[in-house]
């Protein structure tokens, strides 16, 4: 259906009618534009063109107003700068592809329909196999890629802690060496590589990130983060850790190189008994109450010694998580008991290899039993008790004393790392890696971790200004994208009217309007 734009030029409000069809041949949207007048200053009607005055003939028409956004945003936060330094011959590609995969989230290929579309003036075509050569290029450029990490940290100085975390990526190649069988996170069925990425708070931007074979477990990862961090002149900086990095080698390991910081410590660790069944008494005193948010948490500190070295031991109890973790504990319980009772096994064979196949780890809450009628399960009462007395409990371990409410805001920082690999897997759209080579990949994760740093910042914005109750990322810059860069006759260029959206999007992300309007 055909609709109308606007453009201002000098005071004079020029009218166009807009037409859109499908070009099979480019296999993408097209436009025909038509002009049909002015507005009359007064009336605001539109007055048609004199007869004997051709129809302005457009020549080109282009998404420009998220090419505009992005490209204010990575000159805002330095990220031009940093790339243009480092990378001199590549970086007008290197942000092109950045820019595509944020504004489309399509695969690389389609990037020159991109480049067609869009108002963007860095290169001309980038072909598919270009692309492919880009990716190992960068891949190759390991030393270069560590310069940039040691620039972007120069410019990113708005960090008081760093948290580190790793997930995996499934990969369909078969060449890639670091490509291993490992424990997949996402639990595919794919062999992967590692990603570690480290990411600065307050400012909320990735700052790092490191490749490991797929096969490399959590604890194994430090050692070498604390060297590139050295390296990279990061210094005076607290380190927030999940429990997947637990070790008492870890412990003195970082104690021994006086870095600072903060982890989780596993269950399955005797000390985290031990702090739980000493305090439990004690930290349901109202006294131990605070509040987070709409949370309400009870929490104690406890000086604690290990191989000879103190630390400062923080135990939380949430008892609506326990309740709720309870409930949902039982209500699964009994789901399993009446569908084994439904299946009726006569053999006790089967009804293991159900147990190993289906219902994985819960033959710890069961044991298996011989009746008149079959084979039946019954509870290893017991055993359901010792997971209910753990349940609602956090065990947090430091070599710096904070108090227990600061100790818990600072770890739920590592809630960020959480999203920022949801933002990689699921809105960049790289949950399985499709290059075949390590260089390949390297390039690849680097172009993605560029796009990682303009988004984090886009959504660090949007919660701050409360954006989300109206948009999502992907909102922001579908309405910005409709701001259009129009080339008429005599390499005239006109631009759509900005809308109030638009306006407000701008200021909102302190950017000033692309033209005056």
């Amino acid at each position: 259906m055909p609709y109308k734009f606007e453009q201002t030029i000098k005071g004079k409000t020029y009218v166009y009618e807009i037409t859109s069809y499908w070009d099979k041949k480019k296999k993408q949207p097209r436009q025909i534009r038509k002009y049909i007048g002015k507005k009359h200053p007064d009336t605001g009607k539109i007055i048609p063109p004199h007869r004997n005055i051709k129809n302005i003939r457009i020549k080109t028409c282009k998404d420009f107003g998220n090419i505009y956004f992005l490209n204010s945003i990575a000159n805002k936060i330095h990220l031009i700068d940093t790339i243009k330094k480092v990378f001199p011959h590549l970086w007008k590609e290197i942000i092109t592809t950045v820019f595509f995969e944020i504004s489309e989230k399509k695969p690389m290929y389609l990037c020159n329909n991109f480049i067609d579309s869009a108002a963007i003036e860095y290169v001309k075509q980038l072909s598919s196999q270009r692309i492919s050569e880009l990716f190992k290029q960068l891949g190759e450029s390991i030393q270069q890629r560590i310069i940039f990490f040691k620039e972007w940290i120069k410019k990113r100085n708005d960090f008081n802690f760093l948290v580190f975390d790793i997930t995996s990526l499934s990969s369909y190649s078969k060449l890639n060496e670091y490509v291993e069988w490992g424990y997949n996170r996402d639990n595919e069925k794919l062999p992967q590589i590692n990603l570690g990425l480290i990411f600065g708070e307050p400012s909320g931007l990735p700052i790092f990130y490191k490749t490991y074979e797929g096969s490399i477990c959590d604890v194994t990862t430090l050692d070498n983060i604390f060297k590139y961090i050295e390296y990279l002149k990061v210094r005076n900086i607290l380190f927030i850790l999940d429990k997947g990095f637990y070790s008492r080698y870890n412990l003195m390991k970082m104690n021994e190189k006086k870095k600072k910081f903060l982890i989780s410590v596993p269950f399955s660790v005797k000390i985290t008994k031990e702090l739980i069944e000493k305090n439990k008494k004690k930290i349901n005193d109202i006294e131990k109450a605070f509040q987070i948010n709409k949370q309400i948490l009870y929490g104690v500190k406890n000086k604690v010694i290990i191989d000879g070295t103190d630390f400062w031991a923080y135990i939380y109890y949430d008892e609506i998580r326990m309740i709720t973790a309870k409930t949902e504990l039982i209500k699964r319980v009994l789901e399993i008991e009446k569908k084994v009772k439904q299946i009726n096994f006569r053999e006790e064979k089967k009804i293991r290899e159900y147990m190993k196949e289906t219902l994985k780890g819960w033959d710890k809450i069961f044991k298996i039993e011989r009746g008149k009628l079959g084979f039946s399960l019954r509870r290893r009462e017991e055993k359901i008790k010792q997971i209910i007395e753990k349940m609602g409990y956090t065990v947090l371990l430091s070599n710096i004393e904070f108090t227990s409410q600061d100790a818990i805001e600072l770890y739920r920082k590592k809630d960020g790392i959480e999203k920022l690999f949801n933002v990689i897997k699921n809105e960049l759209g790289e949950r399985r890696l499709r290059v075949h080579s390590y260089e390949g990949m390297e390039g690849r994760l680097f172009i993605t971790f560029m796009s990682l740093i303009i988004y984090s910042w886009i959504k660090k914005v949007m919660k701050e200004k409360n954006l989300y109750t109206k948009y999502t990322v992907e909102e922001v810059i579908y309405e910005l994208k409709k701001i259009k860069r129009i080339e008429i006759g005599e390499g005239q260029i006109l631009y759509t009217e900005l809308t109030k959206r638009q306006k407000d999007l701008f200021e909102a992300f302190g950017i000033e309007k692309p033209f005056s309007t």
